[in-house]
């Protein structure tokens, strides 16, 4: 098992994930320069395929299917119809990830799923971690705590019976420790972060593309692996994208929208009288 500058596979993986996504970004805006040349993106080239080969050799199906899912949501969100159809990509974002969540819950599913990717039915197991930490009846409002499920007798059983360190769920993982409330909490920073990111695309930011594709990967991610609220750059960027705030006054494109809709005025001479009058009006102005 190849852990790399981290400690396993799996984080291995994900730092790969995250980094290829944004070295693809950064390789596509830089080419937009005019005076683009392809020695200036060396660099990013180098850390794509370095990201393409650790992907290959860190052996995460998770962190690999998110990565070609990230891509294929990069490239989609560069297309003019996308950017245009702002309502409806929030909510084509949201049914996505709703129905993606389904899809894996399935046993049918799941299992094709799995197969596709070279794995058996129950994930690696992880389906009998969901079974085993679901039956120890922690408090479905509250949790046990924050951060706290594995320190209590049950779940010290189980991460010693499966060699595990969570409950390879982030979702399942919030729900133990903080309950229902606290999956609330985090259902509606996702919420807003998929709207933030969709808001930031349609205003043309360059990093907008980037912003959604890291949402779909990080939310999807969670599915199999945890890292809401753990230290990683996954939960870094999702709660910076939610945090993020558009602060250009609201008032401006309507009150562009006005201006062009005013009817333009034809020039008076200044040797016409009315001009005169006028001119004399602005000089005596200035003297007071």
């Amino acid at each position: 098992m190849y852990g790399g500058v981290t400690t396993n596979k799996n984080s291995l993986g994900l730092l790969a994930m995250i980094s290829g996504l944004a070295a693809t970004w950064s390789f596509i805006e830089g080419r937009k320069t005019s005076q683009w040349k392809l020695a200036a993106s060396v660099g990013d080239i180098v850390v794509l395929a370095m990201c393409l080969w650790i992907l290959n050799i860190a052996n995460s199906a998770t962190a690999l299917t998110c990565f070609v899912l990230g891509l294929a949501v990069f490239f989609s969100c560069r297309l003019a119809w996308v950017r245009m159809n702002a309502t409806r990509l929030t909510y084509a974002l949201h049914i996505l990830l709703v129905l993606s969540a389904i899809f894996l819950w399935s046993p049918i599913t799941r299992g094709f799923l799995a197969e596709s990717v070279g794995r058996d039915a129950t994930l690696t197991t992880r389906t009998d971690i969901w079974d085993a930490v679901l039956n120890q009846g922690t408090n479905p409002i509250f949790g046990v705590g924050y951060n706290s499920f594995w320190l209590t007798a049950g779940g010290w059983k189980i991460s010693q019976e499966f060699h595990i360190p969570h409950a390879h769920n982030g979702y399942l993982e919030t729900y133990l420790n903080t309950g229902i409330l606290g999956l609330a909490l985090l259902i509606a920073v996702l919420f807003r972060a998929g709207r933030t990111a969709s808001a930031q695309l349609v205003r043309g930011s360059s990093a907008g593309a980037l912003l959604v594709a890291l949402f779909v990967s990080g939310v999807i991610y969670n599915y199999t692996e945890v890292t809401f609220n753990k230290d990683n750059i996954v939960f870094f960027c999702i709660l910076m994208t939610a945090v993020n705030v558009d602060i250009r006054p609201k008032v401006a494109p309507v009150m562009a929208r006005s201006v062009i809709a005013q009817p333009s005025r034809p020039a008076i001479p200044r040797h016409s009288a009315v001009g005169k009058l006028g001119s004399m009006s602005v000089d005596a102005g200035r003297r007071s």
